[in-house]
């Protein structure tokens, strides 16, 4: 069990990414696949409490000053299902360029993009905010990219070079079926 007690100003939340803003991926890349299987990665064993605090103080630090719009950890989806699933909820699509995504060096795209990540989140961050919120990471050794494009029609492409594919239609496609009535 978790319990955080404490006061926030601004909140960072799952369901407002805005037409525009650019999808940044924030991961510990300092890590290994999780000790049962390689669907996690283990960005947390071996640092100390320092260092654990440092990486998590980069998300109340973009939360105070707004430059986010929204954001979601990366959960048991994946890079890319937690990304669709932040982008249903808010009723948006997005361009996700495959290719932009930093993978460690341990694992090929296909294992990284289905891992669980202990340290790992995906940002909707309007444009004019975009290099302070990768510094905010990059100050905390964290590799944070921008990966993609949130778009108003609620299609998510996932693109590779000239390639691309349609992930999901929420036109006709639900994941969670949770959208933000705004």
């Amino acid at each position: 069990s978790v319990t955080i007690i404490g006061h926030a100003k601004n909140l960072l939340r799952s369901h407002l990414a805005a037409t525009g803003d650019q999808l940044v991926l924030a991961v510990d890349l300092d890590g290994r696949a999780g000790c049962r299987s390689v669907a996690s990665w283990d960005a947390n064993s071996g640092k100390s409490s320092e260092e654990l605090r440092r990486r998590l103080e980069a998300l109340p630090i973009i939360a105070e000053c707004g430059a986010s719009s929204a954001a979601k950890d990366i959960s048991n989806a994946g890079i890319i299902g937690t990304t669709a699933i932040m982008l249903e909820n808010s009723g948006k699509g997005a361009d996700i360029d495959i290719d932009a995504i930093p993978i460690p060096n341990s694992l090929t795209l296909d294992q990284w993009v289905l891992c669980f990540q202990s340290f790992g989140f995906i940002l909707s961050v309007p444009p004019k905010h975009t290099d302070q919120v990768l510094s905010v990471f990059s100050e905390r050794q964290i590799t944070a990219k921008v990966i993609g494009i949130v778009r108003a029609e609620p299609v998510v492409t996932v693109c590779s070079g000239d390639d691309s594919k349609i992930l999901f239609d929420f036109n006709r496609d639900i994941i969670t079926g949770i959208r933000s009535p705004h």
